[in-house]
């Protein structure tokens, strides 16, 4: 700064400290005022409290697009270059309603929540008065999101007459292997497809399925302390493995995608499972899915084989709050 400009600072300083102020403290009041008013409307209010959420809670990269897209499509068009303060109750339960008069309240539902967490930033940032935070788990008056089941087989004539038809499937190699071993193992899809060679031990008849491969917490995924799930491979999943060894062994994905267009295509689709089922005749969404598998095994082995709960559970990957 020039010499006349420091003088300046100086006798502001000095001015501060006769009146019984802090200079320091009164510049960071200052540079905080600056820092909420650059935070001006809802979308930077928004975008500011997504990045801060994405780090604190370890989101994935998956889940955080998600969030931010409900925001983008369902809010921001609407209120999202209004000032928080001056946004009506009105607008925000419209732009709520909107989503689940489409018939897709879970998105509604999901949407709210998000601009729930909104509002509480910008009361934490000061931002925004807290007696005008009026966004709570009531607003725009929803109903509670109908509870939703993967459609499965649970009668022994019909999962036979399904297991019959896996059998015959015409579809690639690699697919007809993956449907092969769904019902033997009645995994995640995910899991399944996400399968590497690496993870396969033929001598000890085991599949060792790391924590970031599974369905949990980003932090859990991280933790070094998390175990892998451990998943048993039967006689006849270890025929199908060593038929399909050769094609896609020794390394990397056991059900590797042909196209292999980018790293994130190097595993076969979450879709192709499902494809395939519809391929062969059936109803992924109220006859059978690719998930509903496990609700299969789960539902057939306690009524029919007898097997206790905890065990099933375990084997599924269950966990206690699950």
């Amino acid at each position: 700064v020039s010499l006349a400009q420091a003088r300046a600072k100086a006798y502001e300083a000095n001015s501060q400290r006769a009146n019984g102020l802090d200079p320091k403290e009164v510049r960071e009041h200052q540079e905080e005022l600056a820092r909420i008013a650059r935070l001006h409307t809802f979308e930077l209010l928004a975008r500011a409290w997504h990045t801060s959420a994405k780090k604190d809670r370890e989101w994935s990269e998956d889940y955080a697009q998600k969030v931010i897209r409900h925001l983008e499509i369902h809010i921001f068009p609407w209120v999202g270059h209004k000032p928080i303060e001056v946004i009506l109750p009105t607008e925000i339960v419209r732009c709520l309603h909107r989503p689940k008069d489409r018939g897709n309240l879970e998105t509604a539902q999901r949407v709210r929540e998000a601009v729930q967490h909104v509002y509480q930033y910008a009361v934490d940032v000061g931002a925004l008065e807290p007696s005008k935070n009026f966004v709570n788990k009531n607003t725009g008056g929803l109903p509670p999101p109908r509870s939703r089941h993967f459609a499965a087989i649970t009668e022994p004539a019909q999962l036979g007459q399904l297991l019959r038809d896996i059998r015959s499937y015409h579809g690639h190699f690699i697919t007809r292997c993956a449907l092969r071993l769904a019902p033997m193992m009645f995994q995640r899809p995910g899991q399944i497809r996400l399968a590497d060679w690496e993870d396969i031990n033929f001598e000890v008849e085991l599949w060792r399925c790391p924590p970031e491969k599974m369905k949990m917490r980003e932090w859990q995924k991280r933790d070094s302390r998390t175990p892998a799930h451990i998943v048993p491979l039967p006689r006849q999943a270890l025929e199908v493995l060593r038929e399909l060894y050769p094609l896609t062994g020794p390394t990397g994905p056991v059900f590797r995608s042909m196209s292999r267009r980018s790293e994130k295509s190097r595993y076969i689709s979450d879709n192709t499972i499902n494809a395939a089922l519809r391929t062969m005749g059936y109803d992924t969404k109220e006859e059978i899915t690719g998930h509903g598998f496990r609700a299969t095994a789960r539902t057939m082995i306690r009524e029919h084989l007898g097997w206790e709960p905890d065990v099933i559970e375990r084997h599924l990957a269950h966990t206690s709050d699950e």
